[in-house]
């Protein structure tokens, strides 16, 4: 639509055409925010199932050879029924990588936890019995459900990494709220010398990735000498 001089005289717009022109502007900056937020959605889908084929990967194929790698590592001759064993998880670990990669990567669904954080904190404390974990929870209310997942997965990874890391004297898990954010804090020490950087693995990194999804903070490092902490920071409702 074009509006136009009329003969020379000075140019004054009427009422319906001020009122055209508010419409026009108005449309022209719905189509351009909504082309925008498409393209923003489906970066984000892609990424997401991104982030989701590389966490099966991580979680279902690399979780079993790493446990092949500690057996054929030990040093001493296996007997036939640990040979059996090897074989087959390298045989399932083949099964999951071809069942990963043959999902498309935008058919993934949101994830869903199937229990609680404290529930998994409790389980998770009882499976690494060695390291002593020492709880502090300050949280009330629980969890927004749809944090769960992410924070389930940190918590699980930062232990995983102290027990297969470090020879820790103390492992700490603090979860609370600061600020009406929501906070969960893992600690320890006993960091072997050369292995700092070995907590900057695939899983806090994709971690990384999922905290910025929910519009939180995944932060981890070296703290005093020998000590490990990893903090997800994530907003309250």
């Amino acid at each position: 639509m074009i509006f136009a001089d009329r003969g020379g005289d000075r140019l004054e717009l009427t009422e319906p055409e001020r009122h055209a022109m508010w419409l026009l502007g108005k449309t022209a900056a719905l189509a351009a925010s909504a082309q925008i937020a498409t393209t923003e959605h489906e970066q984000a889908r892609q990424l997401g199932g991104q982030i989701e084929l590389a966490r099966e990967v991580h979680e279902r194929v690399i979780q079993r050879v790493f446990g092949v790698y500690l057996a054929l590592g030990s040093g001493r001759d296996l007997d036939e029924a640990e040979r059996l064993r090897c074989a087959d998880e390298i045989q399932g670990a083949l099964v999951d990588l071809r069942t990963a990669l043959s999902r498309p990567l935008g058919a993934v669904a949101p994830r869903r936890a199937d229990v609680t954080l404290r529930e998994e904190l409790a389980r998770l404390t009882r499976h690494y019995t060695r390291l002593g974990v020492e709880v502090s929870w300050e949280l009330d209310p629980p969890l927004p459900d749809e944090l769960e997942p992410i924070a389930q997965s940190v918590l699980a990874e930062a232990l995983r990494n102290a027990d297969r890391h470090a020879e820790p004297s103390f492992v700490s898990v603090r979860v609370g709220q600061v600020d009406g954010a929501y906070t969960l804090e893992v600690r320890n020490d006993g960091v072997r010398a050369g292995n700092g950087s070995r907590g900057t693995g695939m899983g806090l990194r994709l971690a990384t990735f999922e905290a910025l999804q929910c519009g939180g903070v995944l932060e981890f490092g070296a703290g005093p000498p020998g000590e490990w902490h990893v903090r997800l920071v994530a907003p309250g409702r």
